[in-house]
């Protein structure tokens, strides 16, 4: 039998903020500018109340729906068989859209530069797919051969916030050690030492240098530099992303949709009245029982290891062990 689904998106919460705030049941298309940014505003702060310090939830908990299996492509130099040309999509402020004749790039080569053959070096600054990518700057070019250089460091996705596991398992090859997060500075020192090229052994992350104009971001860097492609998994946690118009739906599903509202309409309550109140109260308690029962369902999951009692004591098992000889 099908049923309606319990979710919910920008739009229903968008309507409840409106009525809650006090404009009656005017349509959100039909506010005035300032009423508008109101609402999204609050909606903006009650997904960040939600999602970075959840009311009623001690001690301090990881909603598991933003926990992430954190798939890494590790790859070496792209040689300048390949062909890309420049298409001249251009969004009028920032990119050019090229395409790469074969499949040549990775999520991973964002924020690396690309050698263009006889027209210049530009940066990466997005991915759309293994063919096409976007470069900085307006740019129109024909067909032309290209290389993008690889050092050992690969930039992480925007919504990287922190790795949930101290090592990376290689999911391209299954016979392979893990790859152990270590410091910067020591994988710093092996490098300044040893410069040879092989399976990674080491890794760390650390903060991009960033000047303001775009939002700060991580990459991750490896030791020995890679000899050729791999595919790594590193258990990792997400930040968390407002809605929008082309990504209406919260994650976590029904239970985080309706914990989400309650939190929405605290905050509109607290804008409202100038204090926390019933809304508040209400919020706490929903959110407390939800991360009661998402520890419950998915935390006996702990970097790698499983917990039968679906709690942080009693004896760990490696997940990996289980599941492949040794």
């Amino acid at each position: 039998m099908a049923v309606a689904d319990l979710g919910l998106q920008l739009s229903d919460y968008r309507t409840a903020a409106i009525a809650d705030i006090g404009y009656g049941s005017t349509a959100y298309a039909s506010l005035e500018a300032g009423e508008s940014a109101e609402i999204d505003r609050l909606i903006l702060r009650g997904e960040r109340t939600f999602w970075l310090h959840p009311p009623g939830v001690s001690p301090p908990h990881v909603w598991s729906c933003l926990r992430d299996p954190g798939l890494l492509d590790l790859w070496i130099d792209v040689a300048v068989a390949a062909a890309v040309t420049a298409t001249g999509v251009y969004d009028g402020a920032t990119y050019t859209v090229i395409t790469a004749t074969t499949a040549s790039f990775y999520e991973t080569m964002i924020g690396k530069s690309i050698i263009v053959t006889t027209i210049g070096t530009y940066t990466i600054v997005g991915y759309t797919s293994s063919t096409v990518v976007s470069i900085a700057g307006n740019h129109a070019f024909a067909t032309k051969t290209f290389s993008i250089d690889a050092n050992g460091d690969y930039q992480l996705p925007a919504d990287f916030d922190s790795p949930d596991s101290a090592k990376l398992v290689c999911v391209s090859d299954s016979w392979v050690p893990d790859v152990q997060l270590i410091d910067e500075q020591t994988v710093n020192a092996f490098r300044a030492t040893q410069t040879q090229t092989g399976y990674p052994q080491y890794a760390a992350i650390r903060w991009k240098a960033c000047d303001g104009t775009a939002a700060h971001v991580q990459e991750i860097m490896f030791w020995p530099e890679p000899n050729a492609y791999y595919q790594v998994a590193m258990p990792c946690i997400l930040r968390p992303q407002g809605m929008s118009a082309a990504n209406p739906y919260p994650r976590g599903g029904p239970e985080m949709a309706d914990c989400l509202l309650s939190v929405i309409l605290a905050v509109c309550e607290e804008a409202k009245t100038g204090r926390r109140g019933d809304r508040w109260a209400e919020a706490a308690a929903k959110c407390a029982a939800a991360a009661q029962r998402d520890r419950t369902r998915h935390h006996n999951f702990i970097a790698g290891q499983m917990c039968p009692d679906a709690g942080r004591s009693g004896r760990l098992f490696d997940v990996k062990r289980l599941i492949l000889p040794v």
